[in-house]
């Protein structure tokens, strides 16, 4: 009985030892993992010998044999920790060649000596060697190298990147529960207590063999035939079946004096039961078992029908991260547009725990061509580390493969996969499928970008005609419109001129700040008189305003005047919540404060009116709108996101605004909120200030308007 637990420790050792090096003959980290498992294997396969008694008149060979496994343990466990962490050490192989001089000599002193091992113990459950007196040399040995292979773990779990941080954590783990093993010395120094170390070490090689399977430690891709698989369930089932059927049968016959009789009931249960039981297991096999080939056919089947029906080239971004992120169970999923003008890759969709913090990507000089080279790259391969763009890119975006998009030499985008929930690395099967699926996203793309140009053609010829309506509107109302804010500013000044001139020496406290608040509403009417007035000398000719009154200016303060805009034209603005996070960092901008201040203006308005549309059908939602401003240092451009949670636009809408057709509205009611101008104003002074605008928005949740404007020649703020 004391003999077993050692037999089947030594049994598993030298197998997880030969599978480890059959793999990979030619590897210094697999040859030494296999030393390991040797100088275990000897030692348990030697305490298998000696419990069981079979060689008593031998027990001090057999002790001897056992020992010589123990010395060379820490050695062998040093040698492959410090190749596995391949941590660069000048001197790294003449200390584990003086580590295995040291075993040779201690190994001398145990054969030829009573000094290391002086005979044995005699107890209950068998004989157990007693420490000599050189045995403490070897323990301080064996204490030694256990510091350093803790050493070794910990910087080898430090410097990995994250793709390679498992395996590193699991080989710390393994070393962890091996140095328990060493509680069985205490035996050694005659305390009677059954050595148990072989628990720790069986667990130890438990979490090697765990990773194997799940984190292809080693490099090893462990396959499990379906067939094994359902074989094994079978049997064990059946057996535990069979055995309940003769527990049944026995019990029966206590009662039933008939022996045949007895058996029937149990027979007939058998029939009944064998195929519901078979049909069972099959199902256990293939639903949990192989569940990943289940999910890739959904996977695939799902989005094969995406691909057919969606046209909308950011819609088919965000179903395909989605769905590759769930069903593949990923911690992230990202999907990339190539954009060849501006040679930078733009974040069309995002799913799981990576933040859009960094909407593109700049490409480098080169990077596209080692991005595109391979159908493939994984975060840790060899192309990856050799290129320190893809090595950024990968920290970057939290990826661990990366899969070019292209169709024929037209070279289209990336989806980047993160890693898996489940902590597993990819495998090729893995692979196959995202790259399967990729070639149909490629065509997918090509035909969302040819429908997106037709449709764009289309908007364009349609804003041309609409442009040039307005342009004849324009003259006619621009003159009117300017004399207006010019007799708005005439009085205005001079009111202003009047309040300034006043004495308030002798007036109350009450009547000062009336006269202030007053003198400020005065200046406030006749400055926004003046850029009124000069918004409507550029509708004179609306096609052709320009840059000629652009200067530096703070977008602060574009973002706070039209703030105070929108709060004289609705009332109630100040119960929406309103945040504005503008960086630190953020410098002067060359552009025309009247401009900036409509766009953000135009903004605000349409996200007041989404969030009063929501407010309508719940009277107790509370709406907010966030303004983000960020200056990409990189591509030297000001990054601003404004979102509101307010009732948000249905996906045929939401196509039409990014294609600016004209007179299209989200309002409620055209006939009391106007005929959806806006936008297409909004779109025009974004073009001025040479600016990208685009808008993502989801039906009943908020939308979102993105600005990307060009940093030039400015200063910064300090």
């Amino acid at each position: 009985m004391y003999a077993i637990p050692p037999l089947i420790t030594a049994i598993y050792f030298i197998t997880i030892g030969l599978v480890v090096y059959l793999n990979n003959r030619h590897s210094n980290v697999n040859r030494s993992f296999l030393y390991l498992c040797i100088s275990t294997f000897i030692w348990q396969f030697s305490w298998f010998l000696l419990f069981s008694r079979v060689f008593y008149n031998h027990n001090l060979l057999i002790i001897k044999l056992g020992y010589s496994g123990i010395i060379f343990i820490p050695v062998s466990f040093y040698h492959f920790l410090s190749n596995y962490s391949n941590l660069p050490n000048r001197g790294k192989g003449n200390t584990i060649t003086t580590n295995y001089f040291i075993g040779v000599i201690l190994g001398i002193f145990l054969w030829y000596s009573s000094l290391f091992i002086n005979g044995y113990n005699s107890f209950s459950w068998g004989v157990y060697p007693k420490a000599g007196i050189l045995h403490p040399v070897y323990l301080l040995f064996l204490l030694i190298l256990t510091l350093k292979g803790i050493h070794i773990s910990l910087l080898s779990y430090a410097n990995a990147d994250y793709s390679n941080k498992n395996k590193a954590k699991y080989i710390l783990l393994s070393l962890c529960l091996y140095i328990p093993a060493s509680f069985d010395f205490v035996t050694n120094y005659g305390v009677a207590i059954y050595p148990v170390g072989f628990v720790f070490v069986l667990l130890s090689f438990g979490v090697i063999a765990y990773a194997i399977i799940k984190h292809h430690l080693l490099d090893i891709y462990i396959v499990i035939k379906k067939t094994l698989v359902f074989a094994g369930l079978f049997f064990g089932f059946y057996v535990l079946f069979s055995l309940a059927l003769f527990l049944n049968t026995s019990l029966l016959k206590g009662l039933i004096e008939n022996k045949l009789l007895a058996t029937i009931p149990s027979v007939v249960l058998f029939i009944f039961l064998y195929r519901p039981i078979e049909n069972w297991l099959v199902n256990i096999t293939d639903r949990f078992l192989f569940q990943k080939k289940y999910d890739y056919l959904t996977l695939l089947r799902s989005i094969s029908d995406d691909l057919l029906t969606i046209l909308n080239l950011k819609e088919l971004a965000n179903i395909t991260a989605n769905k590759l992120k769930d069903i593949m169970r990923l911690s992230n999923a990202c999907f990339f547009a190539l954009d060849n003008s501006a040679n930078s890759l733009k974040l069309l969709a995002s799913s799981g725990d990576f933040k859009n913090t960094f909407p593109v990507w700049n490409c480098s000089k080169g990077f596209n061509d080692t991005l595109f080279s391979k159908p493939y790259h994984v975060s840790n391969s060899d192309t990856v580390n050799q290129s320190s763009d893809l090595r950024s890119f990968c920290d970057q975006y939290k990826c661990k493969i990366i899969i070019p998009l292209s169709r024929k030499k037209e070279k289209l985008g990336v989806l980047t996969l993160g890693n898996k929930l489940s902590d597993e690395d990819f495998t090729p099967d893995d692979i196959n499928i995202v790259l399967y699926l990729a070639n149909y996203l490629s065509l997918a793309i090509v035909n969302a970008k040819q429908i997106n140009e037709l449709h764009k053609a289309n908007a364009a010829l349609l804003q041309q005609t609409t442009r040039k309506r307005m342009n004849q509107m324009a003259e006619g109302m621009s003159h009117q419109f300017n004399n207006r804010f010019v007799s708005i500013a005439f009085p205005a000044g001079l009111a202003k001129m009047y309040l300034a001139d006043i004495d308030t020496s002798k007036l109350s406290e009450v009547d000062k700040k009336r006269i202030k608040d007053s003198l400020y509403a005065v200046e406030r009417i006749e400055d926004n008189s003046a850029r009124g007035g000069e918004i409507a000398k550029g509708l004179l000719n609306f096609n052709k305003m320009s840059q000629h009154t652009f200067e530096q200016v703070n977008i602060r303060k574009g973002i706070d005047l039209a703030i105070e805009m929108i709060q004289y034209k609705h009332i109630d603005f100040s119960h929406i919540e309103l945040s504005v996070d503008i960086a630190d960092d953020m410098p002067l901008i060359n552009s025309n404060i009247a401009y900036l201040q409509e766009v953000f203006f135009i903004i605000l308005d349409n996200s007041y009116d989404a969030i009063k549309q929501r407010i309508l059908k719940d009277n107790s939602f509370v709406g907010d709108i966030k303004i983000n401003v960020r200056y990409l240092h990189d591509l030297r451009t000001t990054h601003i996101e404004v979102s509101d949670t307010g009732e948000g636009m249905k996906p045929e809408i939401l196509d039409k605004i990014r294609d600016f057709v004209p007179y299209v509205t989200t309002k409620a009611s055209s006939a009391t909120s106007g005929y959806g101008a806006g936008v297409n104003v909004l779109k025009r002074y974004v073009d001025i200030l040479n600016g990208d605008i685009d808008y993502e928005s989801t039906f009943n949740e908020g939308t979102k308007v993105i600005i990307d404007l060009p940093f030039i020649n400015g200063n910064s703020e300090g």
